[in-house]
């Protein structure tokens, strides 16, 4: 057996070590590094680059892979963020379990295919009903009375659910979009203590998406970019995100759709987890591994273990279905994210840095 020193996760930390002390070298990089505020910021900056130019010339690998890849363990990241991590009562952890399981257990019944005609209506209607519990269980652990905000939290998720309720596909197509989106809200509302330094992150977010989803960069893409992927083609991938849209303005949609989820992902894997550090510097890799198994427990972690091993094992197989699936199966953390910013944003007081009840 690997000793601790000489372990994947020690030559990992090896590396890291030696690059930080070549980095540190510099002075302008060393004022970065040691400080969270200027390191996540330039860490965002980057990726949102890159996740622009990534969309460009491979928008079709990035549609296909990138929710098998990374799809499970940022659902597992949106609960040690925002629920393990967060000492939440536990008659809310109850209610996110059994809201969890309920929705999941509709999407499985839809996915082998049992006729339920009412599932899309069910399903967003469970989904406004958590919001609505979240912003009330955010209240009622609140240190403050914040009656305005229940009541603002709760009209609207009674007038959007009674709008998804009735137009439930259409309510799903939005959620799709808008749920890339929560991401950037959390960490910008939630988890940033100086929300100065996300200005940078978010007018380079806001740039990039008119930039790709503009008629010269995705004609662009078009004629030079990886367009077609195992089979799949980001044309094809217009008709399943904007079905109902004319041809151009799917297009342009299809291109933010798979901009917005890479930074989206990257919110959650990386921006995030790092505003929630106790200490401005980073951690080392083992020090990851051991918060990751204090959250979780071996239980936890074995299950996120073998959840992504199940989906690339999965798309090994059939990598279209394998996606497919995962997105379907783990629908219900789209209503978790919405329910769970809700619940902080009415609890009140904005998280708190390493936290580990």
């Amino acid at each position: 057996m690997a000793s601790r020193s000489t372990g994947p996760l020690g030559a990992l930390d090896a590396l890291r070590s030696a690059a930080l002390r070549a980095a540190t070298s510099w002075g302008p990089a060393r004022q970065v590094l040691r400080s969270r505020d200027r390191r996540v910021a330039l860490q965002a900056s980057t990726g949102v680059v890159l996740a622009a130019g990534a969309t460009l010339l491979a928008p079709a690998w990035l549609y296909v892979l990138a929710p098998v890849l990374l799809g499970v363990p940022h659902v597992v990241s949106d609960l040690r963020y925002l629920l393990v991590r967060r000492a939440p009562p536990p008659s809310w952890v109850a209610a996110c379990a059994l809201l969890s399981a309920a929705l999941l257990a509709l999407r499985a019944a839809v996915e082998v295919h049992f006729r339920l005609p009412f599932a899309p209506s069910l399903e967003v209607g469970l989904g406004a009903l958590w919001v609505a519990l979240g912003a009330a269980f955010g209240a009622r652990a609140s240190s403050a009375p914040r009656r305005g905000a229940l009541a603002l939290a709760l009209a609207v998720t009674t007038l959007a659910g009674a709008a998804a309720v009735a137009h439930p596909l259409s309510a799903q197509r939005a959620l799709l979009h808008a749920h890339n989106l929560v991401g950037l809200v959390a960490w910008v509302l939630l988890f940033r203590r100086s929300r100065r330094a996300a200005l940078l992150p978010l007018a380079l977010i806001a740039g990039a998406l008119a930039l790709v989803a503009s008629g010269p960069a995705i004609a662009w893409s078009l004629r030079h970019g990886a367009v077609s992927a195992l089979g799949a083609h980001i044309l094809t991938a217009a008709d399943a995100v904007s079905p109902s849209l004319p041809g151009d303005l799917g297009v342009r949609l299809a291109f933010a759709y798979v901009f917005l989820q890479s930074v989206h992902y990257a919110a959650w894997l990386a921006w995030i987890p790092q505003e929630d550090l106790s200490a401005e510097g980073s951690v080392s890799f083992r020090a990851s591994a051991r918060s990751l198994s204090r959250d979780l427990g071996v239980a936890g972690v074995a299950c996120a273990l073998a959840c992504s091993a199940a989906v690339l094992l999965a798309a090994f197989a059939a990598v279209h279905r394998a996606r497919a699936a995962y997105l379907s199966l783990a629908t219900f953390h789209v209503y978790f994210e919405l329910a769970a910013v809700a619940f902080l944003a009415c609890r009140g007081a904005r998280v708190s840095r390493g936290h580990r009840p």
